[in-house]
């Protein structure tokens, strides 16, 4: 009797061994499914992130390229500079191209500004050192502000005078919205540019000063 007693204690200790490998297996297995559950998510998350900025950078990219094509695209403006014959200066109007997804009436004034083609039979209208400083348009009524080498540097008679403020103001009325023109020098309204007309008061278009 005492023989078979001692037989049965082993068999118990393995069963009981067995059951705790098995009860810490299971409790690893609890542990670990959890944290593979989590690496799936951060890793799934980690690509949504990285999606959302390659999203990002390719809508920059699109804003970017519509900028470029935009300014790719040209319109017309028309300037006016002056032309001759021997016994009269009139002003010819030319037509320049300049970026569509820029301010068109800042640009005409800027090409006014340029003068005319290398070898062109026209003349300049405004000065050397001339710049224009800023522009905007109100109620049909530009006020358009050049720099004060704009009137320091313009040596002209009174009819020189006359088709220079006839430019600016038959260039800027090329838009349908101007219907007046206001010219400043240095943000300040002044008598004229060259002593001879008065420019206090905003002008009007001058079809007349483009006759022969």
């Amino acid at each position: 009797m005492n023989k078979l007693r001692k037989v049965r204690f082993p068999g118990v200790s393995l069963v009981l061994i067995g059951l705790v490998l098995i009860g810490i297996m299971l409790v690893s297995g609890c542990k670990t499914a959890p944290d593979k559950d989590q690496e799936k998510i951060s890793s799934l998350q980690n690509e949504v992130n990285s999606l959302k900025k390659e999203t990002s950078d390719l809508k920059a990219e699109n804003s970017d390229l519509k900028g470029k094509v935009a300014d790719s695209e040209m319109k017309e403006v028309t300037v006016y500079f002056i032309g001759s014959t021997p016994t009269n200066f009139y002003l010819v109007p030319e037509k320049r191209e300049v970026p569509a997804g820029s301010d068109l009436k800042k640009a005409a004034l800027e090409e006014l500004i340029k003068g005319p083609y290398y070898a062109s039979e026209l003349q300049p209208v405004l000065p050397k050192g001339a710049k224009l400083l800023g522009l905007k348009v109100e109620g049909g009524l530009a006020t358009v502000d050049f720099n004060s080498a704009t009137q320091k540097n313009l040596n002209v008679g009174s009819s020189g005078e006359a088709l220079v403020l006839a430019s600016i103001a038959n260039t800027l009325t090329e838009f349908p919205e101007v219907k007046e023109v206001q010219i400043l020098i240095e943000g300040k309204k002044l008598d004229s540019l060259a002593g001879h007309i008065d420019i206090s008061k905003p002008l009007i278009r001058n079809e007349q000063a483009m006759k022969k």
